[in-house]
């Protein structure tokens, strides 16, 4: 958890769309809806953009249940279900436990339902088929050295394409299987592993699913179509023998689709140099195109679902990091968007995992399911799409333990430079107020609201220092910015509680620190205490067994460190060594309820993708009674 890198670089909102109008037409039910483009449009004229932003921002107020019930299910281990009705539908969201990605696709045919699972204990995905009560079915595991799967469902059939890699290389191979009901088996489809072949060798990518929206396995007149592998933006139509029948669409190069709506195309083009991005409605009836947005990457319009023959998705407003959400749906049909509502990210970890309309997005005819945060809770809410309303439901995505013990607010500001509109320095700080239920919480609160005062001087000193340096230049295309959030609070032992923070800071360069601080109380007393109050280990035994546990630590899993165990075996008696300097009780660490958490910075011996490297150590080992 605490080495998720969630800082989102987010700036000024100056998203628009347009509006036109196009005819529709209807084909037979069996197919989705197709729609054409009236002849006499030209869609390659950019329409005047129009500001996104709800002219009411105020977020909707929330109401109680109406129409539609969550009812948790216990689908398989980690993986939630939450079965959605209405009394006559029912509708399942698949959610995975905060942090994971067990999840990469569901589908759905008659009375079963197909998930790609991650199993990391068998190294590999699952193919997890249940029944319309979500009882097990059966869980062929189809390549335990699979990076990835995807499942699609095709002409009725369910198909499943596993990503692995193989030999000295590590080069990527797709494999492509087929579920047999009867059989309960996935068999290896040597004819749609050929098509594969074909497509990818043509210069085009035939991944069944991109962006966890695109099918590329997708009926189009009875053929197939496939997008470019090499960003030149070209989206071409082959028959089932892989044969190309014509170039679709040409997109600019360095474009992408993210998702397909009828036989409408969203697909953004990326200037990486100038930070422009252009989003692209391409219409597959007759390859013509028109431009929905253009600015930067920050406010660019993400789609999470595709229903209906609508886009849904959000668009992030002017902040840079913990921003407000603007969930939209845009028709392709009558070019027509909608800014459906407003929420914003919540402080605490609750909210700092869930971004609304990102993390966790489903429609369905009639409403749209989200992810929102209060208080410490995670829970789904619904917008309905009729009347405009947001419904409570009673599933809970997620309860963050903090909550049973505190309460959070938080501060934002931006900070321009003098007489110009050029934004600076930004601050996020978020202030934990311990609850009266808490023993000793005023002497607590003490510590922590100094702590939070110290933070907040510390930004408004960085923030003038760079108002009167006239070495700072005025032109810099990036601001500096400080965040300090709660992570967690967890009581541990007979009578200790524990807060932790995650901090992240940015002055400039390829990127910011990120750091963690532990605060550890005795409830007995309302008084901080530290490692060294705890241990009574004399500092030679203390510093030997840092260092052991730290080599021990590299020797297990070498890839966080500088070094290479294979590669450099010497490299221990240094580590040791180095470990050894470095280690003391008034260091900072992080304490669980069975033993300390030793913290090292990214750079301080591995690098800085690595992120925190963190070497458990038992209070048995310490010589520790946390229930003392």
């Amino acid at each position: 958890m605490k080495n998720i890198k969630r800082v989102l670089l987010m700036l000024i909102m100056s998203l628009m769309f347009m509006f036109a109008f196009t005819a529709c037409e209807k084909e037979n039910d069996e197919e989705e809806q197709r729609v054409e483009t009236d002849s006499s449009e030209d869609d390659n004229d950019k329409d005047d953009n129009t500001d996104t932003k709800p002219s009411d921002t105020d977020e909707p107020d929330t109401k109680e249940p109406v129409k539609a019930s969550f009812t948790p299910v216990l689908v398989h281990d980690d993986v939630q279900c939450f079965l959605i009705s209405d009394g006559e539908n029912a509708t399942k969201i698949y959610e995975a436990k905060v942090g994971s990605e067990y999840i990469s696709r569901t589908e759905v045919i008659g009375d079963y339902e197909y998930i790609a699972r991650n199993v990391y204990d068998l190294g590999g995905y699952e193919l997890l088929v249940l029944d319309k009560e979500g009882n097990k079915v059966d869980s062929p595991v189809i390549n335990t050295n699979c990076a990835n799967m995807n499942v699609v469902e095709y002409d009725d059939k369910i198909y499943i394409e596993c990503s692995s890699f193989r030999g000295s290389t590590q080069e990527s191979v797709d494999e492509i299987y087929v579920y047999d009901p009867e059989s309960k088996k996935c068999v290896h489809d040597e004819k749609m592993q050929e098509l594969a072949r074909k497509i990818n060798n043509s210069g085009f990518s035939f991944l069944m699913t991109d962006n966890s929206l695109m099918k590329t396995l997708k009926a189009f007149n009875g053929d197939i179509f496939a997008v470019a592998s090499d960003s030149t933006g070209a989206v071409s139509q082959f028959d089932m023998d892989g044969n190309k029948v014509k170039n679709v669409v040409k997109m600019p190069d360095n474009s992408y689709v993210n998702a397909i709506a009828g036989d409408y195309i969203w697909a953004v083009h990326s200037d990486w140099q100038n930070n422009l991005y252009e989003v692209i409605i391409y219409n597959l009836r007759n390859s013509e195109y028109s431009v929905l947005y253009t600015g930067d990457s920050t406010t660019n319009p993400e789609v999470m679902a595709v229903a209906g023959g609508k886009f849904y998705g959000y668009v992030c407003a002017d902040e840079y990091f913990h921003p407000d959400m603007t969930l939209f749906e845009y028709d392709p049909v009558t070019k027509e968007t909608k800014n459906l509502m407003e929420a914003s990210e919540k402080p605490g970890s609750a909210g700092y995992y869930y971004l609304p309309f990102s993390s966790g997005l489903a429609v369905t005819e009639d409403s749209v399911y989200y992810i929102d945060s209060l208080n410490g809770k995670a829970f789904w809410k619904r917008y309905d799409l009729k009347d405009g309303g947001v419904y409570d439901t009673t599933a809970v995505a997620h309860e963050a333990g903090w909550a049973e013990y505190a309460d959070v607010t938080s501060e934002k500001e931006l900070l321009q430079f003098p007489g110009t509109e050029l934004i600076c320095y930004k601050y996020y700080l978020e202030k934990t107020t311990i609850k009266d239920s808490v023993e000793h919480a005023d002497e607590i609160n003490a510590v922590l609201t100094e702590r939070y005062d110290k933070l907040k001087e510390g930004a408004i000193s960085d923030y003038e220092g760079m108002q009167s340096d006239d070495s700072w230049g005025k032109d810099y295309t990036y601001y500096c910015s400080t965040e300090w959030s709660l992570n967690d609070i967890k009581k541990i032992g007979s009578h200790y509680l524990v807060v932790d923070y995650y901090g992240y800071d940015y002055y400039g360069g390829a990127h910011g620190m990120e750091f963690n601080e532990h605060h550890l109380f005795d409830l007995n007393t309302g008084q901080e205490v530290s490692l060294s109050d705890l241990c009574d280990m004399n500092d030679d035994t203390f510093k030997n067994l840092i260092a052991m546990k730290t080599v021990a630590n590299w020797k297990e899993d070498d890839s966080q460190y500088y070094e290479s165990y294979t590669y450099n075996p010497d490299y221990a008696n240094e580590l040791f060594d180095s470990v050894r300097e470095y280690a003391s009780k008034d260091m900072a660490v992080g304490f669980t309820e069975d033993g300390i958490v030793v913290e090292y910075t990214p750079y301080q011996y591995g690098p800085y993708a690595s992120g925190y490297i963190y070497v458990p150590v038992s209070y048995e080992e310490l010589g520790i009674d946390i229930n003392k």
